[in-house]
């Protein structure tokens, strides 16, 4: 099951086992990511879900250190 928030201005945040799917690492990886300022996330009830503007940041930015 996908735990995705959409916010009224259309925003999306994944939580952070979809998030380590996407990026294909570990949900470890992914709180460490966010602690460094690397991801963009909120806490919800406690849960932390990643903004997927912020995913696909990262995402296009391994892709450019790739090239």
């Amino acid at each position: 099951m996908i735990d995705v928030i959409e916010f009224t201005d259309n925003t999306r945040a994944f939580d952070v086992i979809e998030t380590a799917q996407k990026l294909d690492v570990t949900p470890q990886t992914v709180r460490s990511y966010e602690k460094e300022g690397r991801l963009e996330g909120q806490k919800i009830k406690g849960k932390l879900y990643i903004f997927e503007e912020s995913i696909e940041r990262l995402i296009q930015e391994a892709r450019n250190k790739n090239s």
